[in-house]
């Protein structure tokens, strides 16, 4: 028992901080992100959430670069360096991707959206690279965006774990990567603000249930 405020420490359920518990935990992790992709298709009624701020934001392809070069290099480096050197971290990271995906995934059901996309001209390699965001991706997980969520867990998750000047840098590196989710027309208003939402709750669900995951003494 803890003297100082009286707490018992939560009961141990599952270790997830030894190595086969961080594999199970990753190999769980990709099973839940792997339903995105069969959720990604129109189920009935679809709905445009398009505000008039929409309208004013301009197409710049440029930002493929924070989209895709700056996000998942930061998803995989905190991955790939907590499972290894910092487990507590990487079990609240994992329950917090695995919250957030399965409230992402139950809006997409229940009130699913989809973003109205323009033909894209290739001309160099930001086009090209939208090109094939747009044919990867279908348009119909949008509201919340999944970008937004995952930038907001690596940025919350992230945060503590470096110093000022670093803080300053994953600050601008969020916010680029939730701006390009407009930018290039990948996402409306209300998905980025949705997306920041299931992301704060999911980061913080994610750690309250981790420690059920994880040996008392971490």
């Amino acid at each position: 028992m803890n003297k100082s405020n009286g707490s018992v420490p939560a009961k141990t359920i599952l270790d997830l901080t030894t190595p086969i518990g961080r594999f199970a935990a990753f190999v769980l992790l990709v099973g839940v992100f792997s339903l995105y992709f069969p959720i990604n298709w129109p189920w009935g009624s679809v709905h445009v959430l398009k505000t008039p701020l929409d309208v004013r934001i301009p197409l710049l392809p440029i930002f493929v670069v924070p989209y895709i070069f700056f996000m998942f290099p930061w998803g995989g480096a905190l991955l790939g360096w907590s499972i290894f050197k910092n487990p507590q971290v990487y079990v609240r990271l994992i329950f917090s991707f695995i919250v957030s995906s399965l409230i992402a995934y139950a809006v997409y059901l229940l009130f699913q959206t989809a973003v109205q996309r323009s033909d894209v001209e290739v001309h160099d390699f930001f086009t090209r690279v939208l090109k094939w965001i747009y044919s990867s991706d279908r348009r119909y997980n949008a509201f919340p965006s999944g970008h937004t969520v995952s930038t907001t867990i690596l940025f919350l998750t992230t945060w503590p774990l470096v110093r000022k000047w670093w803080k300053v840098f994953f600050l601008i590196v969020a916010l680029s990567i939730i701006a390009s989710t407009l930018l290039l027309k990948q996402h409306y208003v209300p998905d980025v603000f949705a997306g920041l939402l299931v992301g704060t709750v999911g980061w913080w669900v994610g750690k309250q249930i981790a420690p059920r995951f994880m040996p008392n003494k971490a």
